[in-house]
């Protein structure tokens, strides 16, 4: 026998139509599967294959798979995108796609890793399209060492670094010991890079943690939050240079947005958290991400400021400079301002905030209206 590979790669040297279809022989395909595929190719122009979601030793894959590609090609978090996509897919035939006979087990892997990096994008499909039988050799059976010996193969062959990290997490730190333990706790350690830092002011510690960083991408956490690796990850694929994210305050019993600023009718500026994403002005500061190219240009936050305002002065200095902002809309819990000593120099930074954006150049800079 030599292989599943070599025998698809015999099957194409014949094949003479617009779609390639392999389907291997231990499944079943649903009535609709091939028409589904069909249809998801032809109403999605710029794709060159399609997949969808199939049933696999009892075990539903490819659920969330309309989700963005991870755009670094070297990261686990890119290569894992594919996993687990079938090999009955649907290719466009103008492709000119081979089989690597070299692999053994994961080929459908590494061709979809393979059609991407050459630049043909594959389109999710978000139907159900086949399912097999319980097999001796399937992937609910298979010996997790020979599992980690197969995908270090594919690592390998696409330059995939077990060790890259997404993104630095940079905790600024001043007492509250225990949520910072149950901030730690919920955070995943293999897609990110942890930074806590203490002993300086907020500012002080995040500008420290920056400095240390080894990423493109740095996501500035409060510790006083429950965060979620899943929103964390969206952060990072964001393109823009300066993403924020909701928030839950217990005490509220709110979810707030971003940062507002309103006119009130005296024509002084109003500022609040944002409890409609119509009203968001800035990103909050509990957490947020920006590229480290953005953060080595705007040099940081200003230490000028004491455990407030510094969040605000960054946003305003990100809209000055016209960097592009958006934001993740899911929120993370966020217990706000439980440091101690969070507000001693509150009148202080307020006065420094003033000066450096007083009410009217805010109104221009937001655009504020009455």
């Amino acid at each position: 026998m030599k292989g599943a590979s070599w025998a698809r790669n015999q099957g194409l040297k014949q094949a003479k139509g617009k779609y390639i279809f392999h389907c291997d022989n231990d499944l079943e395909l649903l009535p609709d599967c091939i028409e589904n595929l069909y249809k998801c190719l032809k109403n999605n122009k710029g794709y060159k294959w399609a997949f969808g979601k199939l049933e696999i030793d009892g075990q539903i894959l490819n659920e969330n798979k309309n989700l963005k590609i991870p755009k670094n090609k070297k990261s686990v978090e890119y290569a894992m995108w594919f996993h687990c996509i079938s090999t009955m897919s649907l290719i466009d035939a103008s492709v000119k796609f081979f089989w690597d006979e070299d692999i053994k087990r994961y080929d459908d892997w590494d061709l979809w890793i393979t059609l991407d990096k050459a630049g043909h994008k594959g389109i999710f499909c978000d139907k159900l399209l086949l399912k097999t039988i319980c097999r001796p050799n399937g992937i609910t059976n298979r010996d997790p060492k020979d599992i980690k010996e197969k995908m270090d193969i594919i690592f390998k062959k696409h330059g995939i670094d077990p060790k890259l990290k997404i993104a630095d997490i940079i905790i600024p730190h001043q007492n509250r010991h225990d949520l910072l333990k149950d901030c730690l706790e919920k955070l995943d350690y293999r897609r990110f890079n942890i930074i806590v830092v203490s002993g300086g002011s907020f500012s002080e510690n995040c500008n420290k943690g920056a400095r240390i960083a080894e990423t493109d991408n740095l996501i500035f956490l409060n510790d006083d939050t429950l965060p979620d690796n899943e929103i964390l990850k969206e952060m990072v694929e964001n393109e823009a240079d300066f993403v924020g994210v909701a928030e839950y305050i217990p005490d509220d019993k709110m979810t707030y947005y971003g940062i507002g600023y309103w006119l009130r009718e005296n024509g002084l500026v109003q500022a609040g958290l944002a409890g409609k994403i119509s009203d968001i002005s800035i990103p909050s500061g509990y957490c947020f991400k920006v590229k480290k190219k953005m953060w080595l240009e705007m040099k940081g936050l200003d230490e000028g400021f004491i455990n407030g305002g510094e969040d605000q002065d960054f946003g305003f200095r990100a809209i000055e400079k016209g960097y592009k902002i958006d934001y993740v809309y899911k929120p993370m819990t966020h217990f706000h301002s439980q440091s101690a000593d969070r507000f001693i120099k509150n009148k202080e930074n307020l006065a420094l905030l003033d000066k450096l954006w007083p009410d009217k150049k805010l109104i221009k800079l937001l655009n504020l209206k009455k």
